[in-house]
């Protein structure tokens, strides 16, 4: 039937900013703040600026992770033990951000763990978004395409985006969260501990009079509030009709531009049959999710820690001023991490979310500018042709991120393996020459170590960005010119099964890689090389 098929988008404008609700506190009205927000989450002020920081904590459990350690050769220990202390806390901050009616968005951030900090900055519009970060050469610039002229609501904004996604902004979006929010919200009950007080906090430089509401709920009580929330939802059927009439008239009311670019057309629009069909079959989905729900705790109690612990909890923090605008707001979440039933390979206590989101207003905000491409911008296309060197050669040397890629990352270096032809056959093997020496497929090599190769009448040429290095060879000669000059290899080029190899001791004495035998150390059997080259 067409209602359903546009029942789930629509109220999709909305689930993804739903956050938890509450009954009147203090005297506040805490559903109103929470649908106003869930309303403001999908609104663009021009002048409103806000700070984001998202983070999270790992506790590491240290015999476990003293364990997973052993087993590792010393300079791989080391480096496992360095990440895990840079990621024992790691964090994002968006600092002023800005969006304007237009689909603009300015920002600076900052990406913060263990080994340092990198700043970027963030600047977008319908068309374009422009990156920059620091110790960057070259900011990236990508296109997302040109605007229609339904300000972005065909594309979603953005390309690839759902039309819904694009309507969510505009006013006739907001009318529909607000009445999903209006339902689904109004359901939700309190958490065991919630108050609220009157307070002043500094925003931005300024204080304010606001209203503190402060919440914690642990694993019981999300376990407790659960089938509440839905047992309520499912007593309301009357109130989900009315919902739904809601969304039918919503639908039936958008401008005909709006309806062609969702693709809506008459017959999707419901009559109250199909709304009181589709009513009643919501209401059975959460019963039936009530009732499945319950069922999981039951089977929960013959372990009880593989969920819904005491020991996961959240805590959240709103302030509220007295326009019901949710000005300062901050939650952490801490999960358990539980080493039954296969969970003690993970070594970890717990891991920990925190939120903190600042809004204010500036009246004196200059207005976002269009993106405009620099000269020397690196664009999608040109990235993704990318070699890994190149792609760290776009760093500065002495900076943090190239420090990261090359040394901790070693995204330069290379490492991959080769077997025999009794092993696997679905690429080129290597095979052993009557001396028991290694001959190599050239240029399957040579593309492993990222190199361009071309291959033309049993001659190859390649060049091998990471070292700046240009050969020619030919088949059945040992005469290899590099770099202009001419070398004599140990052996000639030879050709197999219509592809040319070489001795691995010539062509990767060339590239500066190593080779080894890998096998069983029991039996000796050898069932591939490994080929490495470190920069």
């Amino acid at each position: 039937m067409g209602f359903k098929r546009w029942l789930v988008p629509s109220m999709a404008v909305l689930l993804a900013a739903v956050p938890a609700g509450c009954e009147s506190v203090g005297g506040l009205d805490l559903n109103k703040v929470l649908v106003e927000k869930t309303v403001a989450s999908v609104s663009v002020d021009a002048q409103q600026t806000t700070s984001t920081t998202i983070g999270f904590s790992l506790d590491w459990n240290d015999e476990l992770l003293a364990e997973d350690l052993a087993g590792e050769s010393e300079e791989d220990a080391a480096q496992l033990k360095r990440w895990t202390e840079w990621l024992s806390s790691v964090t994002l901050k968006l600092n002023g951000t800005r969006t304007d009616g237009d689909g603009r968005l300015l920002s600076t951030g900052v990406l913060s763990f263990g080994k340092g900090e990198i700043p970027f900055r963030l600047h977008a519009d319908e068309s374009a978004l422009l990156i920059e970060v620091e110790g960057a050469k070259r900011p990236l610039y990508l296109d997302l395409g040109e605007a229609d002229g339904l300000g972005g609501i065909a594309s979603g904004g953005m390309v690839g985006e759902s039309p819904w996604l694009g309507l969510a902004g505009t006013e006739e979006g907001k009318t529909l969260v607000r009445s999903v929010a209006t339902y689904f919200i109004g359901h939700l009950p309190n958490p065991p501990s919630i108050e609220a007080k009157g307070t002043s906090i500094d925003l931005n430089g300024t204080q304010t009079n606001v209203t503190a509401v402060h919440a914690e709920l642990n694993g019981k009580d999300l376990a407790d509030l659960v089938p509440v929330y839905l047992d309520a939802l499912a007593s309301d059927e009357e109130g989900l009709k009315k919902l739904l009439t809601e969304v039918a008239a919503w639908l039936g009311e958008l401008p005909p531009e709006l309806q062609e670019a969702l693709g809506l057309t008459e017959s999707d629009l419901p009559s109250e049959e199909d709304i009181a069909e589709t009513s009643g079959e919501m209401i059975d989905s959460f019963g039936q999710m009530k009732e499945e729900f319950e069922a999981y705790l039951e089977e929960l109690e013959e372990d009880p820690d593989m969920g819904f612990e005491k020991s996961t909890t959240l805590v959240a923090d709103l302030y509220v001023d007295s326009s019901l605008s949710i000005r300062k707001a901050s939650a952490e979440l801490t999960i358990a991490i539980p080493e039954q039933a296969g969970y003690g390979a993970v070594p970890l206590e717990s891991v920990t979310i925190r939120f903190d989101q600042e809004n204010w207003v500036d009246e004196d905000a200059a207005p976002i500018p269009d993106v405009e491409k620099p000269l020397r911008s690196l664009g999608a296309d040109e990235l993704a042709g990318m070699t890994s060197v190149r792609a760290l050669r776009q760093f500065n040397s002495d900076s943090l991120i190239y420090d990261l890629l090359k040394n901790d990352l070693a995204i330069d270096d290379t490492s991959f393996m080769l077997y025999p032809v009794d092993v696997w056959n679905w690429e080129a093997p290597y095979y052993e020459d009557e001396n028991g020496e290694i001959l190599l497929p050239v240029r399957q090599t040579l593309e492993n170590f990222e190199a361009s190769v071309t291959y033309s009448g049993g001659k190859v040429g390649f060049y091998d960005e990471a070292t700046y290095l240009q050969a020619a060879l030919s088949v059945g000669s040992d005469q290899v010119k590099v770099n202009g000059a001419w070398t004599t290899w140990s052996h000639p080029v030879v050709a197999i099964d219509g592809l040319a190899y070489a001795h691995a001791d010539d062509l990767l004495g060339l590239l500066g890689a190593q080779i080894s035998l890998i096998g069983d150390d029991e039996s000796g059997e050898v069932y591939g090389v490994l080929i490495e080259r470190d920069l």
